[in-house]
């Protein structure tokens, strides 16, 4: 889980670098770049990619979709660390979902680190000026979406290979990145030079980042490694700091710090009673 955390951060990492380019075009290369090699070992390990439920797949695989792609869109208008721990609002949104389908029951602990994750929110918007409306309503719809994702995940179970739910993912990312390429205007910019490198990254550090994920959760407890999934937040904190400059306040600081607390609290907690 330490190195899936590392591999997306630098995924995140460089789609900020590269975010003049806009994030239809940042949605294509992360979804190509993982959907080929994807693809690539269903097709040699004779697994067929079309899966046993393929209506769950879809679903799991639009929500996702659209989730990445808004994600992407917000990207240019949020610093980085502040974006990501944001959309790491998804699992609570997914806990939400999950008493609606599921008619789960959340004990009265859960409500109250849902309430300290978003107190970090408003706080990180109310202390970060560089934090905007749309930038956060796209990021927040992300989270929605992603707690969709989530839920459909938990439907699917195990009655799919890991790569073919990877390979549905992927392939919807890489199909809407691509109509958003030809149908928005000024949606694509040839890359130039060592440009193409980084977009080929962007889709092999996400690949990397989801294998070893799935490695992590089928080898080991989830009560233990679920939470290591948030140190992808501490090493874009420093690395933004290093390589982008970006900086953050005290105040933005601690919301980041109660996203982070209230969102690992209630995986933990919810991993343990499983």
């Amino acid at each position: 889980m330490v190195f899936s955390s590392a591999a997306f951060a630098c995924m995140y990492l460089i789609a900020k670098q590269l975010d003049h380019y806009g994030g239809y075009q940042l949605t294509f290369f992360r979804g190509l770049g993982t959907f080929v090699p994807a693809l690539g070992y269903l097709l040699a390990k004779g697994i067929s990619p079309v899966g046993n439920r393929p209506k769950l797949l879809s679903l799991r695989a639009v929500s996702g979709g659209v989730s990445l792609v808004l994600f992407f869109l917000a990207v240019p208008l949020v610093p980085i660390t502040a974006a990501v721990a944001i959309r790491y609002l998804a699992p609570l949104f997914a806990v939400v979902f999950t008493i609606w389908s599921l008619n789960e029951r959340v004990r009265r602990i859960q409500w109250l680190y849902f309430a300290i994750a978003f107190a970090g929110v408003v706080m990180l918007r109310g202390f970060d000026a560089r934090i905007g409306g749309l930038g956060l309503g796209l990021i927040l719809a992300s989270a929605v979406l992603g707690g969709v994702t989530l839920s459909m995940i938990r439907a699917i179970g195990t009655t799919e290979h890991p790569m073919v739910i990877v390979t549905w993912f992927t392939g919807c990312v890489t199909l809407l990145g691509a109509l958003g390429v030809v149908f928005v205007s000024d949606a694509w910019t040839t890359p130039l030079g060592s440009d193409w490198i980084f977009f080929i990254a962007i889709g092999l550090f996400g690949l990397v980042g989801q294998i070893f994920m799935t490695i992590a959760v089928q080898t080991s407890a989830a009560s233990k490694v679920m939470p290591l999934k948030y140190l992808e937040a501490v090493f874009i904190l420093i690395a933004s700091y290093y390589f982008l400059d970006e900086t953050y306040g005290p105040w933005a600081l601690l919301g980041i710090g109660l996203i982070i607390f209230g969102i690992v609290a209630n995986v933990s907690l919810k991993a343990q009673s499983e």
